[in-house]
């Protein structure tokens, strides 16, 4: 019964934006990301899927959730990115769990880093 009243309360009290804001960046941090090593693979897969007209779609633009999905397919690519560049800059493979600080975000301010094409990769 403890753990029902616990469960509820913590639904009711989270803050739903928050939340999808936090998880759609996980991507970005530094060092490793499980979430993001299990799962940007077959979410950017899954994202080129589905035709460019769903994603441009009202109901996919009003949908918070839908962002929340863009957003972490477009951070686990510029992680992507990150990583192959920084592979090519050191000559040596880098492994995913290895993000350099301060994490992906210190690149965002340089322009190859900015909004990633989501349907090249």
């Amino acid at each position: 019964l403890s753990l029902i009243v616990g469960l509820s309360t913590a639904l009711f009290t989270t803050d739903e934006k928050k939340l999808q804001h936090d998880l759609a960046r996980v991507p970005l941090v530094q060092g490793r990301s499980l979430l993001a090593d299990e799962l940007c693979t077959d979410f950017v897969k899954e994202y080129n899927a589905i035709p460019t007209d769903f994603w441009q779609s009202k109901d996919a633009i009003d949908s918070d959730s839908m962002e929340t999905i863009r957003s972490f397919i477009e951070n686990c690519q510029r992680r992507k990115r990150l990583i192959d560049h920084r592979s090519q800059d050191l000559n040596l493979q880098m492994e995913s769990d290895k993000i350099p600080s301060p994490g992906v975000m210190y690149y965002l301010n340089q322009s190859q880093w900015s909004k990633p094409s989501l349907h090249d990769d």
